[in-house]
């Protein structure tokens, strides 16, 4: 099956599942399942069939010590994450400190992490899954000052760097009614967007959904639109308009090159008014967004990253919230835009390299392993967070090439605080 321009649009959520970033999972009755090391860059069917294999994990949240997380060189495997108390990254003058907000699995089980641009840990939990699946549908967004996740399939909850989780709120949820979200920067206003299955993890089974604007304690409520035709769901605000992720239904036959998380926008990104649902702008054009989105735009692939059976890198655009693309003359399995959009790191499928002034930098080697650091995202303006299969996450300083190690399991990124566009 080929995807072309005009068709890709027309296909509802991919339903392949995040890529594995570890070499195990554990089952929460205590089992454990083997996933083979290498696959940790495709977005591969694995999760979903752990999910099926194991059963639901228990709720709880990781309680938030005062002690304080201490950096070290790139090195070897990682510890169990100790937690930052106060958020203390550095901020430039007229800024707030920056954080990234990933998500990691594990024999100890998985983790929503808070990491901030000192590689300190600012916050983690352990939600649990949807009990539906849809694992490549998203469950998290990000604020100004928080990141917003779903725990199991109703709860609202909210972690700011350096304190403990709260819960909002809960939305609508069961084994085949999916709700994804988007919080407005002021922590004010939520998108949602409430999808209907027929059967639960099978997303051919789309049935409906509809798009609705509320504040975030459910009152002013506004409902946008409801279709059968699309399916679609909020991932951001980006200067009160609604940012909305364009999905597909139908799992494209052929290798899983590309990896379009967190979004899973396969069909591209719209730009939407929030009072009205009308579209202002559309960006990439029908074909995937890569990436997490930032106030300078998105970065957007050129082809739909379906390789026969290998990885495939495609050619990677940088597009401006108007839905004007410029080339990057990269092609890439994954990218990360800098905030301000000077900078654009891109996984190659054999290394990664930073594109800067036109120039390319490739990263750094790490001192563990056969395989080169590839990026996962930025940490605000001068921090890249990367990571090996063999030596686990870390923060890399842009400017003057010194490394960090990040003290969690880092599988992909979710977002970032500040998470205004």
């Amino acid at each position: 099956m080929k995807l072309t321009r005009s068709s890709v649009s027309g296909l509802g959520p991919f339903r392949a599942s995040l890529y594995a970033a570890v070499t195990r999972k554990s089952c929460p009755n205590g089992g454990t399942l083997v996933i083979d090391s290498v696959a940790w860059r495709l977005a591969v069917v694995t999760l979903v069939v752990l999910e099926a294999a194991c059963t639901t994990s228990q709720p709880g949240h990781v309680q938030i010590p005062t002690s304080t997380a201490s950096a070290t060189p790139a090195a070897g495997a990682f510890a169990s994450p100790s937690l930052a108390s106060t958020p203390t990254p550095t901020a430039t003058a007229g800024s707030q400190p920056a954080f990234g907000v990933v998500f990691g699995s594990g024999p100890g089980g998985q983790f929503l992490t808070i990491v901030g641009s000192d590689a300190k840990i600012y916050g983690q939990v352990s939600p649990r899954n949807r009990s539906g699946g849809f694992l490549d549908i998203p469950s998290v967004s990000t604020s100004n000052t928080s990141a917003y996740y779903l725990d199991g399939d109703s709860a609202l909850m909210r972690l700011r760097p350096g304190s403990a989780p709260e819960h909002v709120r809960d939305l609508s949820g069961t084994a085949t009614v999916v709700s994804v979200f988007a919080v407005s920067p002021d922590d004010r206003r939520i998108a949602i967007a409430v999808l209907t299955y027929a059967a639960a993890n099978v997303g051919s089974s789309y049935q409906r959904m509809t798009l609705y604007v509320e504040d975030l304690d459910g009152s002013h409520h506004v409902d946008l639109f409801s279709t059968s035709t699309v399916i679609e769901w909020p991932v951001g605000w980006h200067h009160g308009d609604l940012v909305i992720a364009v999905g597909v239904t139908v799992l494209p036959v052929g290798g899983r090159s590309l990896v379009p998380y967190p979004y899973f926008a396969f069909g591209g990104i719209h730009v939407v008014d929030a009072a009205t649902g009308i579209r202002k702008a559309s960006l990439c054009g029908g074909f995937p967004a890569v990436g997490i989105a930032t106030p300078a735009g998105v970065l957007c692939a050129e082809g739909n990253g379906v390789g026969p059976t290998k990885v495939t890198p495609v050619p990677i655009a940088e597009s401006d919230w108007s839905g004007k693309e410029t080339a990057t003359g990269m092609s890439c399995i994954y990218g990360a835009l800098q905030p301000s959009g000077e900078e654009i790191a891109c996984d190659t499928g054999t290394g990664g390299v930073v594109l800067s002034a036109g120039s390319l930098r490739p990263l750094p080697t790490p001192s563990t392993g056969r395989d080169p650091f590839a990026p996962l995202l930025w940490v605000g303006h001068n921090h890249l967070l990367v990571k090996s299969p063999y030596t686990g996450p870390v923060l890399l300083d842009i400017n003057t090439g010194a490394t960090q190690t990040v003290d969690t399991l880092v599988g992909w990124p979710v977002g970032a605080i500040p998470g205004g566009l």
